[in-house]
């Protein structure tokens, strides 16, 4: 018999250590250039962020944030993807203790806790989902559906609701948020333009509206007249 003269390689422990460093480096200066793009957009719509001053609030050089992130709409999907997670993870805690009279409460006061998800999710159609390789586009899709149809059969379990009901509600309010945070956030010449006594129409609170909606697009997932 012939003996393979051909060694197989050995990961050896330090080999296997470098990677597990190297990988963990990773994730760290990829969530540096998250929180850094989070901050700015505090206080920057996003339309006026560039990845320069993102490179800059990181502290890292702008030809090593495009290794991370290839356009600005990726960066600011993997923001919505921690958010929404964070959310749709609090709610599905706290439903528990939630009675569906309360559920409005709970959703709005979860919205308060994400300031920052609202104005993410008014862009995510238009802007976040363009300009992104597929492979971006279909692993958010993914994440997506397993977070809408997870906590929509939590939403059906603890209220009684028929298969699916929860789920479509909370598509409902995603298309509702969407909505009215446009109209909550006009641009700085139409908010002038809104101070306008006879203009009072339309000045939207976001809140007070989603609170005024909620109950109805309950009954209405539940083919209840609202």
């Amino acid at each position: 018999m012939t003996r393979s003269n051909t060694a197989t390689p050995r990961t050896t422990p330090r080999a296997s250590a470098r990677r597990a460093r190297s990988t963990e480096q990773k994730h760290r200066k990829r969530q540096q250039i998250m929180v850094a793009a989070k901050e700015l957009l505090r206080d920057t719509r996003y339309e006026s962020i560039t990845m320069g001053a993102v490179a800059e609030r990181a502290d890292v050089a702008k030809g090593t944030l495009y290794l991370y992130f290839e356009t600005k709409e990726v960066l600011f999907l993997g923001i919505t993807h921690n958010l929404l997670q964070t959310w749709t993870d609090d709610i599905d805690t706290e439903l528990t203790h939630t009675t569906l009279e309360s559920l409005p409460d709970l959703l709005l006061a979860s919205l308060k806790r994400q300031p920052q998800l609202p104005a993410l999710l008014s862009i995510l159609h238009t802007i976040l989902e363009h300009n992104i390789p597929r492979s971006s586009a279909l692993a958010f899709k993914l994440f997506l559906k397993n977070r809408v149809t997870c906590l929509g059969s939590s939403i059906d379990r603890h209220f009684g609701f028929l298969p699916g009901e929860g789920a479509h509600f909370l598509l409902r309010l995603h298309a509702t948020l969407i909505g009215f945070q446009h109209m909550a956030t006009p641009s700085s010449v139409v908010a002038g333009v809104l101070e306008r006594p006879d203009m009072a129409l339309f000045r939207v609170d976001l809140n007070r509206e989603l609170k005024a909606l909620l109950p109805a697009l309950l009954k209405l997932c539940r083919n209840q007249p609202a």
